[in-house]
């Protein structure tokens, strides 16, 4: 691979952060900085030698039906620190810390040879994501405009194109996009505001900013959506109901979630690394906890089928949440049909609404026949939950503690629906209650979790 360096295009560009980046396993020898590393500077290699564009990726469900991909860049200048395409920065010799965010690496002959790939596909025209190892619009575009020369390439050969963003500058592309024949634009929105943001995506637009792009996009007639991915156990989960109504106000149609995924070691080391620096030591233990528990004593994916998803109740839970609030609002509906991650979300609420139902109906039926049911009335409860009904989950657990002699389990999910439902009084007091009936039961380490909610989620 041939890289020239373009620092003319780097003139208006600054950054205050420190470099730092986990060992490279890909290298022989690693170096560390004595005393305090210098700072970043962003640097820009352009790749003239590449001989295609086109890259075939390994595809799961949840990813949207990845098949063949266009990356015009690698690295990222957003940061986000959990981003698996770090990985990729280390086959080119960099790290996967911030060299991920400063050393971006250009194709400026990325139009000509898609050009080329695609007069070889003749009537077999794939279907193209921008981008899979990086987004499409970081602030560079706004001057190589490569991305957009991509997608009039792809224009002109009638190329059906899925494009997954952080960053409103899609929209100076309104106009190319009206002209594809088949196009979605989805914009991946993890977070409500940009203070939730920052620790894990520092350097990406603000969520306020990727809805007023998801409007314009809508409002011009191109099919959007958003990904809430990804969905960090133990911090994020309650943002997604309110996610998915401002994406449903601002004109989507569709929506995704996943689990967050962390795929390597280095990838791992600096997560965690940020994280520490970024958040309070109490809210890191809650994350690492919620993810070790989700990943089986690890913060990493055992396989690539598994890394999307969870293991627990829990996040059955938080999925059930999502597939709810996407029905009530009408995403991913069979207006969608032949779009992958359309057709793979309705395939999966479709299931999960009549496993739902039938639960339901069988607790409810139960209930009706022995109304003093309390192992019943907690099942209810928790069905209620998954669909994120919480008037009925309070409602329920009242009940069920007036008549049962819980150890502590049923406080946290009363003070999680008291929480969604705005009465942080009432949660904080039921908080404080499982404290003390999980100390009088035995359980420590539960009362540990119900303190440190207290201290998270109530915090002013």
């Amino acid at each position: 691979m041939s890289l020239t360096s373009n620092s003319d295009k780097c003139d208006n560009v600054s950054s205050v952060r420190r470099i730092t980046n986990p060992p490279n396993p890909y290298n022989k020898l690693s170096a560390e900085f004595v005393g305090e590393p210098p700072q970043t500077k962003l640097e820009i290699f352009e790749e003239t030698a590449t001989k295609k564009v086109i890259t075939k990726a390994f595809a799961s469900g949840w990813e949207g039906g990845w098949r063949y991909t266009v990356n015009c860049y690698r690295g990222c200048i957003h940061g986000c620190t959990y981003c698996f395409a770090r990985q990729y920065h280390e086959f080119l010799g960099y790290g996967a810390g911030t060299d991920f965010e400063t050393k971006i690496v250009v194709k400026p002959n990325a139009p000509q040879l898609l050009r080329a790939e695609l007069k070889k596909c003749r009537n077999k025209m794939p279907h193209l994501d921008f981008s899979f190892a990086t987004d499409p619009y970081i602030a560079l575009e706004a001057e190589y405009r490569l991305t957009r020369q991509c997608l009039e390439v792809c224009a002109e050969f009638r190329v059906p194109v899925s494009i997954v963003t952080k960053s409103p500058l899609v929209t100076r592309d309104i106009d190319v996009l009206q002209r594809l024949e088949k196009v979605s634009v989805f914009f991946s929105i993890p977070f409500l505001t940009k203070e939730k943001s920052n620790p894990f995506e520092p350097y990406t637009p603000v969520p306020e900013a990727r809805f007023r792009a998801m409007r314009q996009i809508a409002d011009a007639g191109i099919k959007t959506g958003i990904g809430v991915a990804p969905v960090i156990p133990g911090y994020n989960e309650p943002d997604i109901p309110k996610l998915l109504e401002r994406a449903k106000d601002a004109g989507a149609t569709r929506a995704f979630m996943s689990m967050l995924h962390i795929d390597t070691p280095s990838i791992e080391e600096y997560f965690v690394e940020k994280m520490n620096e970024r958040l309070p030591a109490t809210r890191v233990v809650k994350i690492t906890n919620s993810m070790k528990r989700e990943r089986g004593g690890t913060l990493r994916h055992a396989t690539y089928k598994e890394r999307m998803t969870g293991k627990t109740e829990q996040w059955e839970v938080t999925q059930r949440l999502f597939d709810f609030h996407a029905r009530r609002l009408g995403f991913n509906t069979r207006e969608n049909d032949g779009d992958p991650i359309a057709d793979k979300v309705e395939q999966n609420v479709s299931l999960e609404k009549r496993t739902m139902q039938n639960r339901i109906e069988v607790f409810e039926q139960m209930l009706a026949a022995d109304p003093s049911n309390t192992m019943v009335m907690f099942g209810l409860a928790k069905e209620y939950e998954k669909l994120g009904e919480d008037a009925k989950v309070i409602a329920m657990l009242e009940k069920y503690l007036a008549g049962a002699d819980d150890e502590g389990n049923a406080y946290g999910m009363l003070a999680g629906a008291y929480l969604r439902s705005g009465d942080r009084e009432k949660a904080r007091a039921t908080y404080e209650k499982g404290v003390q009936v999980s100390l009088a039961h035995g359980h420590p380490s539960m009362a540990s979790e119900y303190r440190m909610a207290i201290d998270t989620d109530l915090a002013d």
